[in-house]
């Protein structure tokens, strides 16, 4: 009969459980064979099996020999099970444990599980990358708008001069101007002071030099004019002075307020406001014109 020994197999200094086991059983069987050997009575003369290497029967003190010999082989076989046993549980309970370095991915394993960057760098074609280009919070420009009435009129703006000799007179200050029931704290103010006959024309050039997009202004009668009849009305035309371009026209009647809210006048250079019609008992007045950017 043949015995094939097996052969350790070894793995990251572990002892492969299965192997272990076929050891200690072998080992169990030769401590069996040993102390059954002990039991032979001697009789038996045939070689080594029953009896010692001259031939003769095994003496008693040989027998408490393999005796000893039997149950040193079961006490190691014992105790190498029970390190055995100890060993695996020590391991599980370490496998068990989470591993600061196993659970980071190692460089290979960054390398190979992320998907190669086939598109091309933008810096690279010229064009900047939307995530390198630095981003800025601007606050959108102040709206600038300028006031057209009153005693601090920007230089170079005031065209038209006060008044004239034909008694027609143009009066850009005039303070707490009311036109029908509103209240303005400036206007331009036009009227007649001398023979006036209800054909006077009076009118504020205004130079904006294409700088400026929209005009605002309140138009109507002044509401201390001295007129006896007022059902007496006033034309109002607003035209570009360089061009002729009428850009609005409309009658004003007494106790009536003619807002002008944004008016384009982006594109004029000189601003002409023109009034024509009876100045002498009808006294015009724009309540706080303004031109913004």
């Amino acid at each position: 009969m043949r015995y094939s020994v097996p052969q350790l197999s070894l793995q990251g200094g572990r002892v492969n459980g299965g192997l272990l086991a076929t050891i200690l059983s072998s080992i169990v069987f030769l401590a069996v064979c040993v102390l059954i050997y002990a039991q032979f009575d001697g009789q038996v003369t045939v070689g080594p099996i029953g009896g010692n290497h001259n031939g003769q029967p095994i003496t008693p003190q040989q027998k408490r020999n393999w005796r000893i010999v039997g149950v040193g082989m079961l006490a190691l076989c014992l105790v190498a099970t029970v390190a055995f046993f100890l060993f695996r549980h020590h391991k599980a309970g370490d496998d068990a444990k989470p591993s600061n370095a196993s659970a980071k991915p190692s460089v290979s394993q960054a390398v190979t599980s992320a998907p190669p960057n086939t598109s091309p760098d933008p810096s690279d074609m010229g064009t900047p990358s939307s995530s390198s280009s630095p981003s800025f919070s601007t606050a959108p420009p102040e709206s600038v708008s300028v006031l057209l009435s009153g005693s601090e009129v920007p230089d170079g703006m005031k065209v038209s001069t006060d008044g004239d000799g034909g008694g027609e007179v143009t009066d850009w200050s005039v303070d707490d101007v009311t036109i029908g029931n509103q209240t303005f704290d400036s206007a331009f103010v036009a009227r007649c002071s001398l023979l006036c006959s209800g054909g006077e024309q009076s009118w504020y050039d205004v130079k904006l030099a294409r700088k400026y997009k929209w005009f605002d202004g309140s138009f109507g009668i002044a509401a201390d004019s001295p007129a006896n009849d007022r059902t007496h009305t006033v034309k109002v035309e607003i035209t570009d002075r360089g061009t002729g371009r009428k850009l609005e026209a409309f009658t004003l009647k007494y106790g009536a307020v003619i807002p002008v809210k944004q008016l384009d006048v982006s594109e004029v250079g000189i601003l002409r406001i023109r009034f024509y019609g009876w100045l002498g008992d009808m006294h015009v007045a724009v309540g706080e014109p303004t031109v913004r950017q």
